[in-house]
C-alpha cells in the first residue's frame, strides 16, 4: 500500500515540504524544523492525554515528512499498529532514494474523544487538512502530485507504561 495515494491513505498523506531551495544555495543544507515538543498533558492516561497524543502524533508526522526523520515517531505506535509499520517504512525507504517532498503541509483541526477508559484504552477522532503535495525524485523530478485534502484518522490508543501508544489508526468519516 502506498501512503501517498489519498485513497489508501492511512497515515501518509500528512505530509510536508522538505525545503525551499529558493534562498538557500545550491551547497546549503535545508534548513530543518524542530521537533514539536511533547504536550504536557499527553502524559495523563485521561481524555486530555489521549486527545494530546492524537495531535501530537499529527504534528510528528509533519515533522517527518518536512525532515524525513522518522526517529521521533518510532515508539509511538504498538506492534500491532499496521499504519504506523508502513508509515516509517515509506519514510525510510524515500530518504534512502533520495526522495524528496514539497508542499504537503498538515494543519491540525481537531482531536476528539469517541471513548475513553481511563488507564486502558481510547478512540480519538483527529481531523487535519493537507496542503498538495509534490514528491520528487532524486534527480529533483516529480514522481506523484497529491491533491489538497481533509482527512480524519481514528486513532485507537492504548494506555502503557510508556504513556499512550498507537494500536491502530484507520482513515475516519465525516460525520453530519
Amino acid at each position: 500500500m502506498s501512503f501517498r495515494v489519498p485513497a489508501l491513505i492511512s497515515i501518509a498523506l500528512l505530509v510536508l515540504t522538505a525545503c525551499d531551495s529558493g534562498a538557500a544555495g545550491k551547497d546549503t543544507p535545508p534548513p530543518w524544523p524542530t521537533i514539536p515538543p511533547m504536550p504536557s498533558g499527553v502524559a495523563k492516561s485521561d481524555r486530555l492525554g489521549a486527545t494530546g497524543f492524537a495531535s501530537h502524533f499529527i504534528d510528528l508526522m509533519d515533522y517527518a515528512y518536512q525532515s524525513l526523520d522518522a526517529a521521533p515517531l518510532r515508539d509511538l505506535g504498538l506492534p500491532s499498529c499496521q499504519a504506523c509499520r508502513q508509515f516509517l517504512s515509506q519514510l525510510d525507504t524515500d530518504r534512502a532514494a533520495g526522495t524528496h517532498y514539497q508542499g504537503g503541509r498538515v494543519h491540525f483541526l481537531s482531536a476528539e474523544p469517541e471513548s475513553v477508559d481511563e488507564g486502558k484504552q481510547a478512540v480519538v477522532d483527529a481531523m487535519f487538512d493537507q496542503d498538495e503535495l509534490k514528491v520528487l525524485d532524486a534527480h529533483g523530478t516529480t514522481v506523484e502530485t497529491v491533491p489538497a485534502n481533509r482527512t480524519i484518522f481514528v486513532f485507537a490508543l492504548r494506555w502503557t507504561e510508556s504513556g499512550w501508544r498507537a494500536e491502530s489508526i484507520k482513515l475516519g468519516t465525516p460525520t453530519s
